[in-house]
């Protein structure tokens, strides 16, 4: 992709230009954040592991899930430490089952070799053997921390378990969110050395949700989009452990079982079924992490950086230096002679990593960053809001050029690429309904219409922005469409989502950094799913401007032509430039190049968090985070909530402003992938937030009084 100078492009006068900065994949890499509530299972495990601390040196250890790597040497258990005592004596069943489900929860005293080492401690010697309880693979039932276990007066020994279930670990260690239900289950003791002890304990772990963060940490693990340069982040739980080998082993044991299934079709990786590790994962004295994998493609430099890439943002921040080997080989030099899968040749080292070392420091690797900006373009960074249907920059209040800035068009909504310069605007016409207009007004390119609807959602721009995506006519028959912006004319394509239809009114579509996840408000409920292929045509700088869609398409966009309005024949042969009014698309051979879909589709939409309702505004932090406006039980108004992208942790952002709480529904929120502040409008109003998203507090920007406006938004 060509680099964009905004600054010194004819015609732009000093003053109007916006301010640029250079966006990098490490300015824009979010540290974690740890949303763990302490909870008094995770104090008296710390307790535990400050006082107790031992060095043990255990067994040998695999991974321990089917068809996972070949182990050749043992795993050391580091600085774990010594368990808490089990139960104490005289305890009766139902105490024995409550404190069984919270000893579930204290991983981090597990070794290489056994999983839930304090919980087995409640189990009869016989169910100790039998219980196939493994940290890296058992499902994992997340229960609500006001769950009972009742004895059955008539049965002594028998207990029931009864709660609400909240939410599941998968055997692939991915969280689902649970719309709450109940949950119940009998466990069954017998007195062992007159102690009561389990002999039945459940085939799938209990832990509750207050120690779900004490049980489980989360990490994510990285595979790739479609065009094989962007990393594409799936969220794991692995148990907390106080061994650094054993977690990284873990983490490429999760790398090398494949993306997990919200992800199918939707991700790929670089290690495929034939990969593994000839061994297990090594830490040496200078904190460096080798890995020796198998069974790879290495045979291009492309496959090569996309395995490095993969590995490297796995195991990062707990090693931050990865040595790569394919059979023994240093991966700079496998393969690049003709090396096969299974035996690379070694060719001359790699001038550029002459060590084989990576990490994120290292520009191949972090190129492919899911949050940073494609390309080697500077980003325009300036924030924009409509006032009075005109689109302004925030800093100073300057009109945008065009028809966008100057009132002659009702802007609505509006979105900007970072990547691209194009601009997608939702306006309102004479006639009540709503156009999309498409343009690049830094280039001083006009705005033109590429769709008509009754109503169309904010737009949302693909990570390359070529493309910007929008829901038509969402309270009614809603259909999402793709509009692609290039040289010539603007065209569409419709994007298939089954069972969108059936959901209730859609309000709201926004696409994730990296191009792999949409976010979706249907019926007052915030929904995710993912943008799978159906040809082999990803969208990235070189399809987007050479590939088209099929020309006389139909069923197009409500109330819109074939075209873009006011283009006749942009392609085929002189056909007609467009299909009849209302529900009509293209028609003959000619007219512009539109199609029924573009390749691609939105699969999976899953409920991402049950409790939030009346769900308003969403948009992305980054590529793991949603900033949604909703309402919770007991609220009066929406508000603003950070939710992690598989639904399993959500925070509440601070509500406080300078004439007390918001005390309005949240209309819009703007989140940058840098370092910009956060902002939202409500009641007419554009406020930033000063200060940290929990202790913070909601201000007019830039210190002034107030400012009167909506919808604000960055490039992204």
């Amino acid at each position: 992709m060509g680099q964009h100078r905004w600054d010194d492009r004819p015609g732009v006068r000093p003053d109007t230009r916006p301010d640029v900065r250079r966006w990098t994949a490490r300015s824009c890499r979010r540290p974690a954040i740890d949303r763990r509530a302490r909870s008094p299972i995770a104090t008296l495990a710390a307790v535990f592991g400050a006082i107790l601390a031992v060095v043990l040196v255990a067994g040998c250890a695999g991974l321990p899930t089917s068809g996972s790597p070949q182990v050749v040497r043992k795993v050391a258990d580091q600085s774990i430490p010594a368990a808490p005592q089990g139960p104490d004596p005289g305890q009766q069943p139902e105490q024995i089952v409550r404190e069984f489900i919270h000893a579930s929860a204290l991983t981090e005293y597990d070794t290489a070799g056994e999983s839930f080492v304090v919980a087995r401690e409640y189990l009869t010697p016989a169910a100790q053997k039998s219980w196939h309880a493994d940290s890296s693979s058992t499902p994992i039932v997340v229960l609500s921390d006001d769950f009972s276990a009742t004895p059955d007066p008539d049965n002594p020994g028998t207990v029931t378990v009864s709660g609400r279930q909240v939410g599941a670990v998968e055997s692939d260690r991915s969280y689902r969110p649970v719309d709450s239900r109940d949950y119940q289950i009998t466990v069954h003791l017998d007195k062992t050395d007159g102690q009561w002890r389990i002999t039945d304990p459940p085939d799938s772990v209990l832990i509750t949700r207050g120690d779900f963060s004490t049980a489980l940490r989360s990490r994510t693990v990285y595979f790739l989009d479609a065009t094989g340069r962007v990393v594409v982040p799936d969220i794991r739980y692995i148990p907390n452990s106080h061994n650094p080998e054993l977690s990284a082993n873990r983490l490429m044991d999760l790398l090398l079982r494949g993306p997990s299934k919200q992800l199918t079709g939707a991700a790929r990786t670089q290690l495929g079924p034939g990969a593994e590790l000839q061994s297990n994962v090594h830490i040496d004295s200078a904190g460096i992490a080798h890995v020796d994998l198998g069974g790879v493609d290495v045979t291009t430099p492309a496959a090569r950086q996309a395995l490095a890439a993969q590995v490297v943002w796995t195991l990062d921040p707990d090693v931050q230096q990865i040595a790569i080997t394919v059979n023994g080989l240093p991966l700079n030099t496998a393969g690049a002679a003709g090396g096969s899968t299974t035996g690379p040749t070694a060719s001359a080292s790699n001038p550029d990593n002459p060590d084989n070392v990576y990490s994120l420091a290292s520009g191949t690797v972090e190129n492919f960053s899911p949050d940073a900006v494609p390309g080697s373009a500077q980003a325009v960074s300036d924030a924009y809001y409509i006032d009075s249907g005109v689109i302004l920059r925030l800093s100073d209040g300057t009109p945008m050029w065009g028809s966008v800035g100057t009132g002659s068009v009702h802007v609505l909504s509006a979105a900007l690429s970072a990547a691209s310069g194009a601009l997608a605007a939702v306006t309102r016409n004479p006639d009540g309904g709503q156009e999309l207009l498409v343009g690049r007004p830094f280039d001083h390119q006009p705005a033109v219409t590429a769709l008509k609807a009754t109503t169309l959602t904010q737009p949302s721009f693909t990570r390359w922005g070529f493309a910007a995506w929008t829901v038509q006519n969402g309270a009614t028959q809603p259909e999402v469409y793709q509009v692609t912006i290039t040289s010539g004319a603007p065209t569409w394509s419709r994007v298939p989502v089954p069972g969108l239809a059936g959901l209730g009114p859609v309000t709201a579509l926004t696409l994730s950094p990296d191009g792999v996840r949409v976010a979706v408000v249907a019926g007052g409920a915030l929904y995710l799913g993912v943008i799978s292929p159906t040809t082999d045509t990803p969208e990235d700088p070189s399809s987007a401007s050479s590939s088209a869609p099929a020309s006389g398409a139909s069923g197009g966009p409500t109330g819109t032509s074939g075209s873009a309005t006011g283009t006749a024949g942009a392609s085929g042969g002189g056909g007609a430039a467009g299909g009849s009014s209302g529900t009509g698309g293209a028609s003959g051979s000619g007219g512009a190049a539109n199609a029924d879909h573009h390749g691609m589709q939105i699969t999976g939409l899953t409920v991402l968090r049950p409790d939030l309702t009346d769900v308003g505004p969403v948009t992305w932090e980054d590529s793991t985070t949603l900033l949604v406006g909703a309402k919770i039980t007991g609220s009066t108004h929406r508000t603003v909530f950070e939710v992690s992208v598989d639904g399993q942790s959500e925070d509440a952002v601070t509500t406080s402003q300078v004439f007390g709480d918001v005390f309005g529904d949240v209309e819009a929120i703007a989140s940058s992938n840098s370092d910009l502040p956060l902002l939202i409008s409500f009641g007419g109003r554009i406020w930033q937030l000063q200060g940290g998203r929990l202790t913070g507090q909601w201000v007019p920007p830039d210190g002034r009084n107030w400012m009167t406006g909506t919808m604000p938004f960055y490039p992204n």
